[in-house]
């Protein structure tokens, strides 16, 4: 099971948070709560436990169109570095956001 959740930002970007486990017919929802937002969107890794192959190859699909990635917990750094994901530091994410005026 996945739960997606979506919000933005200070600055508007668009967030989605992954919790649960991205296989099955869960990576179907992910396409389809993307396919509608521009690039430049964020996804939250950080609540993820697992992820098929299918999850996988949706998550570069989705960093080759623009997605950027937080993930801090060890599996998410696995993913990221595994899958050539753009991964943004969620203290780095913090630090922009209060030093600058959006």
């Amino acid at each position: 099971m996945l739960r997606i959740t979506q919000s933005a930002d200070a600055c508007g970007t668009r967030i989605l948070v992954l919790e649960g486990k991205l296989a099955g017919e869960w990576v179907q929802e992910l396409i389809h709560a993307t396919d509608t937002l521009a690039s430049g969107y964020t996804i939250n890794l950080e609540a993820v436990s697992y992820v098929d192959a299918l999850g996988e190859e949706a998550l570069r699909a989705l960093s080759q169109r623009g997605a950027s990635f937080v993930a801090e917990n060890a599996y998410g750094k696995d993913l990221c570095r595994r899958l050539h994901l753009h991964r943004l530091c969620s203290a780095r994410l913090r630090k922009i956001a209060t030093a600058h005026h959006c």
